[in-house]
């Protein structure tokens, strides 16, 4: 195979508080991108867009990083396979109720290869109308990206150390 297509998406609201975590991660892993061999890393900021199929359907590997509420403390940091996510029955109210279920689903639909897909999810503690994230989920954002740096590496095969930046290094 030669160097695989991982793509990062960082998706949420960020009108939305703790909702657009997705896309801080995302903007922390556009100021520092994972080191690896042998593969080529796209990171987006995803936001709410419907282009989400669009983006991850040729990929090798799919990241997607979002807000996840599944009764943890907030900031909790985990790795969803997307088996484990509940779409079944969920109707959209409108065109513009898109959401995850939606694009994964189409993805699945337009790529001749369906690309290995995780979740990292972050539980959020306010998801309501505002700017900024709470603190608990702010200070998760490093380990998010730790967690996603460790996947990408076990996918690829790299120990973890050839996919993580140095203490202290500066990108």
């Amino acid at each position: 195979m030669s160097a695989w297509r991982v793509v990062i998406l960082g998706v949420g609201n960020l009108l939305l508080r703790d909702e657009g975590v997705g896309i801080h991660v995302a903007c922390a892993l556009l100021a520092c991108p994972p080191k690896v061999t042998d593969a080529r890393i796209e990171i987006y900021d995803a936001g709410t867009s419907a282009d989400l199929a669009y983006l991850g359907s040729d990929a090798d590997l799919l990241i997607v990083i979002d807000a996840a509420q599944r009764g943890q403390r907030p900031g909790t940091v985990s790795v969803l396979d997307p088996q484990e996510i509940a779409c079944a029955g969920k109707l959209p109210l409108s065109l513009h109720d898109r959401g995850i279920c939606d694009a994964l689903a189409e993805i699945h639909l337009m790529a001749t290869k369906p690309p290995r897909t995780l979740i990292v999810g972050i539980e959020p503690q306010t998801i309501d109308w505002g700017i900024g994230l709470s603190s608990e989920v702010a200070s998760a954002i490093p380990e998010a990206v730790a967690t996603i740096e460790d996947q990408i590496g076990r996918v690829l095969g790299q120990l973890p150390w050839e996919t993580r930046r140095q203490e202290g290094e500066r990108c």
